[in-house]
């Protein structure tokens, strides 16, 4: 079997040299690029590569992986006029978790595909019982998938007391209760900390009720102003969180993990959703609403 993917770490002259998920013959120019004193490099096309360092190198820390090249999913807005009913729901009602203000609705004014693109919309209503209305889709029941290559192509919002998310929710929600079921979170963002992208999981274990959910953020200067590529890659192992193909958060499975730690081993569902307000949200401005969120694409390869 040919594999065209490597993960490893080098130890070279004192510090760790982190190469991932480049192919045979960048790996060929990262090498001699990062290490000035190597004795040798055999590469072998069909079956392996064989490393020989002047240092140790920590062939424990070796992941090989597979390709992910089947696109099974693909949801291009360039080329849809109206939200696929067969694929998604748009979720109603008031009162939602984490002391969020607004109403999730089901019309065209804050769920639409305009110019290529789907935005979900967050509106306010002055005088009316329920003031901020905004979007809310899920595939739950019409499209589940587990391990793969997830890539949402987005731009965030702009304004105070946005909070859209991209993330994902086990199928088991319903049969066992959150957070049980798992929960990924590819992004999130908030309107009054511009330019900062998080990404978080939560299990029985761990979880933000606890305050040791597993998570980072990172600095996305222009996220608001650029599409950008959100990317989950999803194995058995691990779980990667990218924004244009390059990596910022990673977390494993340990060995002996049951599935309150890793609930990640069975189908999970997309969500997709612009609140506004809430802990993470933060002070809602009024001035600055509306609020819009934007999806080019959905793109899922196995």
């Amino acid at each position: 079997m040919c594999f065209s993917l490597i993960h490893f770490n080098l130890f070279h002259c004192g510090k760790n040299i982190h190469i991932h998920s480049i192919s045979y013959m960048s790996l060929w120019h990262d090498i001699f690029d990062n290490l000035s004193c190597f004795s040798s490099i055999i590469l072998s096309w069909k079956y392996s590569i064989d490393i020989i360092l002047c240092y140790t190198v920590f062939w424990n820390n070796l992941e090989v992986t597979m390709e992910l090249t089947k696109l099974i999913y693909h949801q291009d807005f360039k080329q849809v006029g109206s939200i696929d009913r067969t694929l998604w729901t748009l979720e109603v009602g008031e009162k939602w978790a984490n002391n969020e203000s607004q109403c999730y609705v089901d019309d065209s004014d804050h769920a639409f595909i305009k110019d290529g693109k789907l935005t979900l919309k967050a509106t306010i209503h002055e005088g009316e019982s329920c003031k901020y209305r905004s979007a809310r889709l899920n595939s739950r029941g019409k499209f589940e998938y587990q391990y793969g290559k997830l890539i949402i192509r987005a731009k965030m919002p702009t304004g105070r007391g946005a909070w859209p998310a991209l993330w994902l929710m086990g199928a088991q929600k319903g049969f066992v209760k959150w957070p049980q079921c798992g929960e990924i979170d590819l992004v999130e963002f908030a309107g009054n900390r511009p330019g900062i992208i998080t990404c978080a999981i939560h299990t029985q274990t761990y979880n933000h009720r606890k305050g040791n959910d597993k998570g980072t953020k990172i600095s996305v200067k222009d996220a608001s102003q650029t599409f950008h590529d959100y990317i989950l890659i999803w194995t058995k192992e691990y779980l990667s969180f990218q924004i244009d193909d390059i990596e910022f958060f990673r977390v494993r499975k340990v060995a002996g993990d049951t599935a309150d730690e890793w609930p990640f081993d069975q189908p999970f569902y997309l969500i997709m959703n612009l609140a506004v307000g809430g802990w993470y949200g933060g002070k809602i401005v009024d001035q600055d609403l509306p609020f819009d969120m934007q999806i080019e694409s959905i793109k899922i390869y196995q």
